[in-house]
């Protein structure tokens, strides 16, 4: 029966070490409780995987005799965000102490949410096992722990052959759609602007969190500096402040956008005439993106640096 007893045991504690491969079990903690008591953030549209460990008590005073704990079980996680479940990291949720640890259970919440929700308190119930005069008796608790999320903003704005994403406080990587997905060597700021057709995403990483945007398709032929100047007069360049544009009699232009490296349309003109226009803006410092759309659908782009005065 001993023997039978010590193989079940050592059974059970090789499916343990093998059922919490992916469940990882704190080890550290002794101190009955959830940990970590505030699970990691949730964020929005990706999958979410994360575990916790329960830590039981040593020992109890009952009926005012100080036994140890045999056994814990978890029994239940409640209060989890719909989309998300949990599981033990072991098949029956049992843990039995050995020598003078306490009890751990390990258990993981996965799934994925699909908006955003206000911080959440989940109750996870336990029960633990004593033996008193040879009578098993079952003691009941709630501990608690707390999950939040965040989302990130992956909307993209384009203007001819600019892409702008309307993220903000966060870092960025331009993508190419056409190419497998890949990175786009240097393009790590808010706006991106293809100097040939295509289609592009960006990858943006706010509050922790890391999303892929929708392919944004672009198209029309863009034009490079000198191009750009046989239509278009920008002076003076470098400016102090105010910049003048001058566009050539029978330019077919639709708009005229003025962008911010930071990515952000800091002028648009809709341009109806076809004739000879002068325009003038007011800029502070920095580099901005002259973009003109022709009616044919080709890009037109140029540099302006706009100096402290």
């Amino acid at each position: 029966m001993k023997n039978a007893f010590l193989s079940t045991l050592v059974f059970l504690t090789a499916f343990h070490l093998v059922a919490t491969a992916q469940c990882v079990v704190n080890e550290t903690e002794d101190n009955f409780g959830v940990y970590p008591s505030e699970l990691p953030m949730v964020c929005v549209g990706s999958d979410y995987s994360e575990s916790a460990t329960v830590v039981g008590f040593r020992d109890t005073v009952y009926a005012g005799f100080t036994v140890p704990i045999d056994s814990m079980k978890l029994n239940a996680v409640s209060g989890l965000p719909s989309g998300l479940n949990w599981s033990c990291g072991v098949s029956d949720c049992t843990d039995i102490p050995s020598g003078l640890e306490p009890p751990r259970l390990c258990f993981s919440v996965e799934g994925s949410v699909s908006e955003e929700f206000p911080t959440t308190t989940v109750e996870v119930e336990v029960a633990q096992w004593i033996t008193l005069f040879g009578f098993p008796i079952e003691l009941n608790d709630t501990l608690y722990a707390t999950i939040g999320s965040t989302s990130v903003d992956t909307a993209v704005t384009v203007a001819g052959m600019t892409l702008i994403s309307s993220a903000s406080n966060a870092t960025y990587q331009w993508l190419d759609c056409d190419n497998a997905m890949n990175p786009i060597p240097n393009e790590t700021s808010p706006s991106y602007t293809s100097a040939a057709s295509g289609s592009f995403a960006v990858e943006v990483t706010q509050g922790g969190c890391t999303l892929v945007s929708d392919c944004y398709p672009v198209s029309g032929l863009g034009l490079n500096h000198r191009e750009f100047e046989s239509f278009f007069r920008v002076f003076p360049n470098p400016s102090e402040g105010q910049v003048n544009i001058t566009i050539s009699e029978n330019t077919r232009i639709k708009f005229l956008h003025i962008i911010g490296l930071d990515g952000r349309l800091v002028h648009s003109v809709s341009i109806s005439q076809l004739n000879r226009a002068d325009i003038a803006f007011d800029l502070s410092q920095g580099v901005y993106m002259v973009q003109a759309i022709l009616l044919d659908g080709r890009v037109m782009s140029h540099r302006i640096i706009i100096c402290a005065k």
